[in-house]
């Protein structure tokens, strides 16, 4: 579930590629702030996505200024200016992202350098969570994701409401303590369809790369990947609409990514089984 909301740059006009990488290195740079500069290094493209939505609801320009680059302490980026509380919401967000995705990857791979990032992130988590929940809106801990019985669930749509306590509430918390200036009702029906499409394109993408090392997949034939295809296009459309209820400086990125973005993602998992296809 993570990198899958990141743009595809040769697909936007050229005055809107900078603010990419301006909003990359603004929550780099944050992480850094918020910890150290080792855990920047696990910063999240979703993280990317939190920011661009709170922008462009709040239609707010923020100021920018030149940072040394975490990654190159050489060479300084330009990066926008918040106060610390935004940024510590923002890092507590990539915090409780990248643990969920690494803690999976932990589970179903063993992998040692998921165990290694993991280690890492383990003494900010407790604190993440604590700042952004929420009484009625509690997130899923990451380290109860294996209570999560995904063969009980009969559908896609069913599996996507066993995650939306943990990617549904995230987004909903992180950005109403970020003061996004939307509705409560509008703002859970966005982060619904954010934690579903994840949930969609994950299962879609990793569909061949399943099957091939026999594991648990919902989606079982052609047919009915086809059919989890164009839920996915479904999904981004709907968000799309939802999020157009703004005066957005930046639709065209979210647009992007909601499109070019997810079919570049799910195209780029196929093709390394050998089933890349054009959509």
């Amino acid at each position: 579930m993570i990198g899958v909301l990141r743009p595809v740059k040769n697909e936007l006009p050229l005055e809107f590629r900078p603010y990419i990488e301006t909003v990359h290195c603004s929550g780099c740079v944050f992480i850094k702030d918020n910890a150290y500069r080792l855990i920047s290094t696990l910063y999240i493209y979703e993280t990317d996505f939190l920011m661009y939505l709170l922008m462009g609801f709040n239609n707010t320009k923020f100021e920018k200024n030149k940072v040394l680059c975490t990654g190159f302490p050489i060479i300084k980026k330009s990066i926008y200016s918040v106060d610390k509380e935004y940024s510590k919401i923002v890092f507590a967000f990539s915090v409780v992202s990248a643990y969920a995705f690494l803690d999976d990857k932990k589970r179903d791979n063993n992998s040692k350098k998921a165990k290694i990032f993991i280690k890492l992130l383990e003494p900010h988590l407790e604190n993440s969570l604590e700042l952004l929940n929420i009484e009625d809106s509690l997130i899923l801990h990451p380290k109860h994701l294996n209570e999560i019985n995904e063969e009980k669930a009969e559908t896609l749509n069913d599996l996507c409401l066993f995650y939306r306590p943990l990617i549904s509430n995230l987004y909903f918390n992180s950005l109403k303590k970020l003061n996004i200036k939307c509705s409560d009702v509008l703002l859970r029906q966005i982060t619904d369809r954010i934690s579903d499409i994840l949930i969609y394109t994950d299962s879609v993408s990793d569909f061949y790369q399943d099957i091939k090392e026999k594991q648990f997949n919902l989606i079982k034939t052609e047919a009915e990947l086809e059919l989890a295809f164009e839920k996915v296009k479904s999904l981004s459309s709907e968000l799309s609409i939802l999020v157009s209820q703004t005066v957005n400086p930046w639709k065209q990125i979210l647009t992007n990514i909601l499109t070019y973005g997810l079919i570049h993602y799910i195209n780029k998992n196929w093709k390394k089984d050998d089933k890349g296809r054009s959509n």
